[in-house]
């Protein structure tokens, strides 16, 4: 089970994982505050997301990466990704862990099976003993896709349910579509965080609002000596 520490915070293990209120998409400035607010020790490294199932692995650099996810095998590093209704994918194998942006593109396309090819590249426990949590998003309920999304990909059967009202339409939940996606690859220990974007009012909805403000989902170990045992 994924403890909770916070309405907007959760653990795995020694795994902090943390959800911002909206930012600026325009405000570098203050994705960096929070970033080093919640954890000032931190080298953190945030992906330039392009709705592909591009990962990386994490590092120092000028700037932000063209990908969709980063994996991490040093503690030293805090990994983001933004979300104004795609839900991000956290993951956790040992001390390594990674985070990627969760969008239907990125589903369609297989970004949970990249997620877990690429960290699985290093010496970790089997998968079943992994840890998954899927973070905020817009829920299955207020999520209305059309053919363009439908025909992307085959979809899990109980992610999807028909809209009566729009002919040709469906309501899509992505975050159990990802939780399944999970599943598949042999990762049993998935948690999702179970709040929506568009009907948390604290938070921004990309659907019900528009581009100008997103949310960071953040992942970083915690020091030994500070986690819970």
């Amino acid at each position: 089970m994924v403890e909770g520490a916070g309405d907007l915070q959760w653990r795995l293990g020694r795994l902090r994982i943390a959800f911002s209120l909206p930012l600026a998409k325009r405000d570098e400035t203050a994705w960096w505050r929070w970033l080093r607010e919640l954890a000032p020790d931190s080298s953190w490294c945030y992906p330039r997301q392009v709705h592909g199932t591009n990962i990386i692995e994490a590092g120092l650099r000028r700037e932000a990466p063209e990908a969709d996810g980063l994996v991490c095998r040093d503690g030293r590093f805090g990994l983001a990704v933004f979300g104004a209704d795609c839900p991000g994918i956290v993951l956790l194998a040992g001390n390594s862990f990674g985070i990627a942006h969760g969008g239907w593109r990125g589903a369609a396309r297989g970004i949970a099976a990249e997620l877990t090819r690429k960290l699985e590249a290093g010496a970790l426990p089997p998968r079943a003993e992994w840890r998954a949590f899927i973070g905020p998003g817009i829920c299955g309920a207020c999520y209305q896709v059309g053919e363009e999304v439908l025909r992307a990909r085959s979809w899990p059967e109980q992610a999807l349910a028909p809209d009566a009202h729009a002919p040709g339409k469906a309501r899509l939940d992505l975050a159990l579509a990802l939780e399944e996606d999970l599943r598949a690859l042999g990762i049993g220990n998935v948690v999702r965080s179970g709040i929506c974007t568009h009907c948390d009012a604290r938070l921004h909805s990309f659907r019900h609002q528009g581009p100008e403000y997103t949310q960071l989902l953040a992942v970083f170990l915690e020091p030994v000596s500070r986690a819970r045992i």
